[in-house]
């Protein structure tokens, strides 16, 4: 098999097979864009920088490598159901969502009255195998309007929101103009926070077992979200993931051992961009963990600081520049971020250098935790244990459970005994089942035994 690393040059415009219709709509931050198409597929983001693996770990394995910490049960489930049922099972009065820009804050019967509000107004806009491009900044009603898309079987995609309206329409409008035909309306649309909601009087539970009993056509294994991978030259590719994948990859992050989310009724900063995995996971799992997201629209350090002082935020979920933010920054200094006890680091790696900078700066953080993944696995398979004294600084540290690895010759595919230089391969239920519009790039990213070629190199 060719080595993935040279996909990496080989992008693909956008297409669409289908009878071409497109719609958009505009709601103050809010962009949609939907189009009608049959076929899906498009392409990952590895970077050129390899990761480490656990030595402990990888030189006692034989190939495949299975999670040290054991299976998760995961129910097979749409990401609609997945969100709606777990939320219900608080205190309607739970907080769940806090928007840093209004002030304004989200219970879980809010945010139920309001995906159904949606949900309602998309009735006839919106069905099932239609695509709806959200191109929006990070606030609560980009999620909301995630989740009743879903509702109706149709995918949702998302797309980098930038200041005017103008430049976005001008964004969709480049993005479209690989599809067979342009898009035929662009038309602004009210609020959402305009919307009626429908206040009378049943629990939560029923609104939300009447939600899915409504739309119970949607099923597990259908796709759910296209994914834009930060490509290297020309257009990004979109990677396909289904109900199934990111359902799945909750489910797993959820687990005891890795503690990524703190107890229920803490806060977690909702800042890291919503049309990417890495933050649109994170909010999921947050507010099905029973924790509140405070979303920031647009990242400002001061902001930032001013929010973590504010909630007491205990686990901060950052990227590595950030990371770098703060400890060189001189604002840093002029801020209470004494409750921060835990760091978890993604989208790219930090080396050990970093590490240890950042555990002698800020001795009140308990752990720097580091995960590997990629947009195609649903953001991560690969995650350090807290407090673990095995844990190697600067490894991307063990297999998650419900996944399996393997690395292979670069040349002719073969498995690899433990200890020697190859390509990771996984398999999991988190897996994407391909690229949009590329059958050939998909061919190579999955091999006939499911196995899910990275690119990157141990």
């Amino acid at each position: 098999m060719e080595n993935n690393a040279n996909l990496l040059s080989n992008q693909t415009h956008l297409h669409a097979q289908g009878d071409g219709s497109v719609s958009t709509m505009f709601c103050d931050s809010f962009l949609f864009v939907s189009f009608r198409c049959e076929t899906y597929n498009g392409a990952s983001d590895p970077t050129a920088e390899s990761w480490k693996t656990e030595s402990f770990a990888l030189l006692e394995a034989t190939m495949p490598i299975y999670s040290t910490i054991g299976g998760v049960k995961i129910e097979k489930q749409t990401l609609h159901e997945c969100v709606l049922n777990a939320i219900v099972h608080y205190d309607e009065q739970t907080l769940l969502c806090i928007d840093s820009g209004t002030g304004k804050s989200y219970t879980c019967r809010d945010v139920v009255l309001i995906i159904q509000a949606i949900t309602t107004w998309l009735d006839g806009k919106v069905k099932k195998g239609d695509v709806v491009v959200i191109c929006a900044s990070n606030t609560p009603y980009f999620m909301f309007t995630l989740l009743a898309v879903l509702l109706h079987g149709a995918v949702v995609s998302a797309c980098k929101f930038v200041v005017t309206e103008s430049e976005n329409k001008n964004n969709v409008l480049e993005a479209c103009k690989h599809l067979p035909d342009q898009i035929e309306h662009i038309f602004d649309m009210d609020n959402f926070s305009n919307l009626l909601l429908k206040e009378d009087g049943r629990s939560a539970e029923t609104i939300v077992r009447e939600l899915l009993a409504n739309f119970r056509f949607v099923t597990a294994n259908d796709l759910a979200m296209m994914m834009f991978s930060s490509g290297t030259t020309g257009y990004p590719k979109a990677v396909m993931l289904t109900h199934c994948n990111v359902s799945s990859i909750i489910q797993i992050l959820k687990c005891d051992a890795f503690q990524l989310i703190p107890e229920q009724n803490k806060v977690i900063l909702g800042y890291l961009p919503f049309y990417h995995i890495y933050g649109n996971v994170l909010f999921l799992l947050g507010i099905i963990s029973g924790c509140a997201v405070v979303t920031v629209e647009h990242f400002k350090l001061e902001i930032f600081l001013q929010l973590i002082e504010k909630f007491k935020i205990e686990n901060l979920f950052v990227v590595p520049p950030i990371l770098v933010m703060l400890l060189k920054h001189s604002k840093v200094d002029k801020h209470d971020i004494s409750s921060v006890k835990k760091i978890i680091v993604g989208a790219a790696p930090i080396g050990k250098d970093l590490f240890d900078e950042v555990t002698k700066k800020f001795t009140h953080i308990k752990s720097v935790v580091q995960g590997y993944g990629m947009t195609e696995v649903s953001g991560v398979s690969h995650i350090t244990e807290p407090f673990s004294v095995k844990v190697q600084k600067g490894s991307c540290g063990r297999l998650l459970p419900n996944y399996e690895c393997k690395v292979i010759d670069i040349e002719n595919g073969e498995e690899l005994s433990a200890g020697k230089s190859g390509e990771i391969c996984l398999r999991s239920p988190t897996c994407t089942i391909g690229y949009f519009g590329n059958s050939a790039a998909t061919q190579q990213l999955i091999d006939t035994n499911g196995w899910l070629h990275t690119g990157r190199i141990v």
